[in-house]
């Protein structure tokens, strides 16, 4: 008889790669989305992500998105990400991130369905009030991508008949966000399409057949931000039933101005950005650079590894190119958004190391995608207006 004895797998003490390439976008001035690119582990395999605010875990995330909601506004927050592997292994820290979101002061704060809770940001939250109607209704299941859980595990719901649902605050006439906070509790409504509701903010439909399961999932915070503007001394926000029962967590008032003409037109913008080179040969890389005053956050787009939130100010290398580019920098505050832009030219490598500037997909001028031969040139320069121009012209037959 003979006996095999398998050795032990060796224990798995190698962490999984460090996250990178991680973005935000400000969806309002209480709730950042963040988006990264993935880790990977060749040992007991990826866990999951950890979420850290100003150097403090805030949160755990399964995919490489995660939303924090309730953000205070006017004040500036940093992210990092780091990848879990299975074994408990974390990677080291993932490139910080900053941004600051936009201010406002409150001027309602209410805990639906709840009582008065003060979040661990010091602010108050008052005990339920200002509904025409509904039912009161809580839990104690846990609730993902917030850290003010309390406030997502109250609701406030209205059961079918007249009246609908409506909150209705009393304030001075002028321009105000409005944030309401979800998240789906009950475990009925698990499923896409199980409950839908319309919400209609001073009249007007801001939300159409919302479905917070569907675009959160359960018990998830999910926040929606609005600007609304009072002329009758009176907030009101609607819930009409769709599917199911209509339903809100949290809802925060904040005061963007009085339309007395007291508050001063706020700075807008200026935003400078450069590429450096502006040409770049075939596999080259180009470090862009920005800078902004009076801006809160930027959003970049034109490239799929140039997208998404940036910080007022910063540099990025991006490479390698193969083709044209055209970079683009979106930078917003109180005074407005301005958006500038940026073009880099790609230049092609022929077979005998000299470069010829490319047709923006990578073939040098004069070469066709065909395959067909590259004819010699002739390259004629001359000075204009102090500045040297030049141009190519085809020698000799085909």
């Amino acid at each position: 008889m003979s006996v095999s004895i398998k050795a032990p797998l060796p224990a798995d003490d190698t962490p999984p790669s460090d996250p990178i390439n991680v973005n935000w976008l400000a969806l309002s001035n209480t709730q950042v989305d963040l988006a990264w690119s993935p880790s990977t582990d060749s040992g007991s395999g990826l866990s999951g992500y950890r979420v850290y605010r100003d150097g403090t875990l805030i949160g755990n995330a399964a995919t490489t998105r995660y939303s924090d909601v309730l953000l205070p506004g006017g004040s500036e927050y940093t992210y990092e990400i780091t990848a879990v592997d299975n074994a408990g292994n974390e990677s080291a820290r993932s490139s910080v991130v900053a941004l600051t979101q936009s201010a406002g002061d409150a001027v309602y704060r209410i805990n639906a369905g709840g009582s008065a809770y003060t979040d661990s940001f010091g602010r108050v939250w008052a005990a339920d009030s200002g509904a025409n109607t509904g039912n009161q209704d809580s839990v104690s299941a846990r609730i993902s991508g917030t850290s003010e859980e309390r406030l997502f595990q109250s609701q406030r719901w209205d059961a079918s008949g007249a009246p609908e649902l409506q909150y209705s605050f009393t304030l001075a006439n002028g321009q105000y966000t409005v944030n309401l906070y979800f998240a789906e509790t009950y475990s009925g409504a698990f499923g896409t399409g199980l409950r839908t509701m319309d919400v209609y903010v001073e009249g007007i439909l801001q939300l159409d057949d919302l479905d917070v399961y569907a675009e959160a999932g359960a018990n998830t915070a999910l926040a929606k931000s609005f600007s609304a503007t009072v002329t009758d001394a009176q907030l009101d926000i609607a819930w009409v039933h769709g599917v199911d029962n209509p339903m809100v967590s949290a809802i925060e008032v904040l005061q963007e101005s009085i339309s007395d003409g007291s508050s001063p037109q706020p700075a807008a913008p200026t935003v400078t950005f450069t590429a450096d080179p502006l040409t770049v040969s075939s596999g080259g890389s180009v470090v862009l650079s920005w800078s902004s005053s009076n801006a809160m956050n930027c959003t970049a787009s034109g490239d799929e590894n140039w997208i998404g939130g940036k910080s007022p100010s910063g540099s990025e290398t991006l490479g390698p190119l193969t083709q044209n580019r055209t970079y683009m920098l979106s930078c917003s505050g109180a005074g407005g958004t301005l958006q500038r832009s940026v073009q880099v030219q790609v230049s092609a490598v022929d077979n005998g190391g000299n470069e010829n500037e490319g047709n923006g997909n990578g073939v040098p001028n004069g070469e066709s995608q065909g395959g067909g031969a590259l004819h010699p040139l002739i390259v004629l320069a001359w000075l204009v207006f102090g500045g040297l121009g030049k141009m190519r012209l085809p020698y000799g037959g085909a």
